[in-house]
């Protein structure tokens, strides 16, 4: 997880531009991008302070930066003189320079470095941009980590994952968490299915090849599992739409206000419908929910049961091979006991280490299927996120997808001991 943390963290900040380059289709002003970089931690170095860099550096004095004044002066450009005693230091004291806001927000700490600190900060507490909130505090401060990870990661140790960066959510002080809150349902919604219809359709497809092997059922089969590999989601989805929904008319292109309502498998929306007798309501609703979640689901569901039913078909056909099998089937056993009670449930062990992967995809869906069809998932989060260089959502959604991933594969390790005793015992 640090590794994908540093890794993460490093490409986000390396792509150029920044969140507050622009505001709409226009380039921000010089000095008000300054004040959101200083408000948020962004004028601080990436990942290590040195004596060399960023506020609170040797060159920090005799910097111009605009700052906000009075509420009657505007934005006004001052020139920071070197502070006595400012210098290389192993211990230092460093107040906030008061540039005369109504708020601490502009103001900038004295230049100096240091190896321990001892800093007065300005903290801001919430708000929007027309009202900000703030707090004076003083504490200590280790100058060589006072950088841009090292804060984000003192913040994730407390799961706080830090407001949106994305200029509509600034405004609303929106938090990174809030986001993921509002968009995992409907991307787990999404994942769900699907991989409830890779598996239904990959598993039977593939003990179906493996007992009928080299026939023509076989041959079927295998075309239709390279078939659903080779063909791209953001090939199958625009094709399907084709198809259903321009031409039979049978399913909407993409619906995103059905998201946006009440959800049939709420438990609120059931007991106000189901329970108080509105049957017509509910089942209005479930038909199209149904109808928005056929296309996406059926395009994800393709791709994953033709690699299930690849590997299925892979694992079992070893397995019918090996002298255990023989013995069961000397012994009288019908053929389809042998099948699903011996042959299956080992056949299964290597399928299952895709139920780590297909995890992390029930949560997270599919970055392409989302944009398609216009849902408003944690892939579609993720693609603004990086279009608008929204670091800590980037951080936050990635840090999300990894857990889940982490928590898959261990799922999969216990799933191995069930399967196969012999792992248990070893």
């Amino acid at each position: 997880m640090f590794a994908i943390l540093v890794v993460t963290f490093g490409l986000s900040h390396a792509m150029p531009g920044g969140p507050f380059d622009t505001s709409g289709n226009r380039r921000q002003p010089a000095h008000i991008r300054a004040q959101l970089e200083q408000r948020f931690g962004l004028n601080k170095p990436v990942f290590f302070n040195l004596p060399s860099d960023g506020a609170g550096s040797e060159i920090a004095q005799g910097q111009t930066v605009s700052v906000k004044g009075h509420s009657d002066t505007g934005f006004e450009t001052r020139v920071f003189d070197e502070p006595k005693n400012a210098g290389i230091k192993l211990y230092g004291e460093y107040k906030l320079i008061d540039n005369g806001a109504n708020n601490c927000v502009g103001q900038r700490v004295e230049p100096g470095w240091a190896l321990i600190s001892r800093r007065e900060r300005c903290i801001v507490l919430g708000g929007d941009q027309s009202n900000i909130r703030t707090e004076v505090r003083e504490g200590w401060v280790i100058d060589p980590l006072d950088s841009q990870f090292w804060q984000y990661m003192s913040n994730v140790v407390r799961l706080d994952f830090g407001p949106s960066l994305a200029e509509n959510f600034v405004r609303q002080n929106k938090q990174v968490t809030d986001i993921i809150k509002d968009r995992v349902p409907v991307s787990m919604q999404l994942g769900i299915f699907s991989t409830f219809v890779g598996f239904l359709l990959g598993i039977p497809l593939g003990v179906i090849a493996a007992v009928y092997h080299n026939t023509l059922v076989d041959y079927s089969a295998t075309f239709f599992a390279v078939f659903g590999q080779s063909v791209p989601a953001i090939v199958l989805g625009p094709i399907l739409i084709i198809i259903f929904a321009v031409n039979l008319k049978l399913v909407p292109v993409a619906d995103p206000l059905i998201w946006k309502q009440d959800n049939p498998l709420d438990p609120n929306f059931i007991n106000a419908t189901l329970l108080d007798g509105d049957f017509d309501a509910y089942f209005s609703q479930l038909f199209n929910y149904a109808k928005a979640l056929a296309l996406p689901v059926l395009t994800i569901g393709t791709g994953m049961s033709a690699g299930i039913a690849r590997l299925t078909r892979a694992t079992l056909l070893q397995v019918l091979s090996e002298d255990y099998i023989r013995t069961a089937r000397s012994k009288g056993l019908k053929e389809r006991r042998v099948l699903y009670i011996h042959a299956l449930k080992n056949a299964l062990i290597p399928v299952v280490t895709a139920v780590g992967p297909l995890l992390a995809g029930i949560v997270s869906g599919s970055f392409v299927i989302e944009l398609i069809f216009s849902i408003p998932g944690m892939g579609a989060t993720f693609i603004d996120a990086v279009q608008g260089r929204d670091y800590t959502t980037i951080m936050g959604v990635t840090i999300f997808f990894s857990t889940i991933l982490i928590l898959g594969n261990l799922l999969v390790d216990i799933l191995y001991t069930w399967l196969d005793p012999r792992i248990r015992f070893d």
